[in-house]
């Protein structure tokens, strides 16, 4: 800012004076008032700068508890998925063991009916005769006729213990299942609220 250079009169024009004290005054005024815009304006720009400081430092951190959010998301959705092959394993190899206990079963029944019918055809001849061949052959028979009786017994209550572990686990994985949907449900939704606020 330029000042004028005032000539002070030697010999007393007051009129002179007072004009250049006037202007004097005015010019004080406007630097006055220029100084305090700066001023102002310096305050403005440090605020600004901090603000951006803070938004960038906020951006920052939204964006490392984004990459934070997406890992776990990741991580929970590859154990919903080993758990849902797992399951799947599981339902196979019950189906697998059902159908095994069915053809065995059949297996059995059929031996059972078979020597119930052989053992009739023994008893039947062992009425009619006294033999004693015969009868160590029925003894022999009711022997493998209980021996078959306890067998698909001790099968059937395998089978069936079979099937309440699976239900357990099948129930087990159900959960797990259930718990891994929520919380990928829960991480999506603070994923997008992260990602709705940039």
């Amino acid at each position: 800012m330029n000042f004028e250079v005032i000539d002070l009169p030697i010999h007393g024009d007051t009129n002179l004076l007072k004009e250049k004290i006037i202007k004097t005054d005015t010019l004080l005024k406007k630097y006055q008032e220029n100084l305090t815009k700066l001023k102002r304006a310096a305050q403005l720009c440090k605020c600004m700068k901090k603000k951006y400081e803070d938004t960038k430092q906020s951006l920052e951190s939204t964006l490392l508890e984004n990459d934070r959010v997406n890992f776990k998301l990741e991580t929970i959705q590859s154990k919903y998925q080993d758990a849902d092959v797992e399951m799947k394993r599981l339902s196979r190899d019950l189906s697998e063991l059902e159908d095994k206990y069915k053809q065995y079963t059949f297996e059995a029944q059929s031996t059972i009916q078979n020597l119930q019918h052989e053992l009739r055809l023994l008893q039947d001849l062992k009425k009619s005769s006294s033999d004693s061949s015969d009868g160590s052959k029925l003894k022999c028979l009711e022997s493998k006729l209980k021996k078959l009786q306890q067998a698909e017994k001790n099968y059937k209550a395998k089978i069936d213990k079979l099937n309440v572990q699976q239900s357990e686990i099948r129930e087990e994985h159900q959960e797990e299942k259930s718990r891994l949907l929520k919380q990928i449900e829960k991480l999506t939704l603070q994923l997008f609220k992260k990602t709705s606020k940039l």
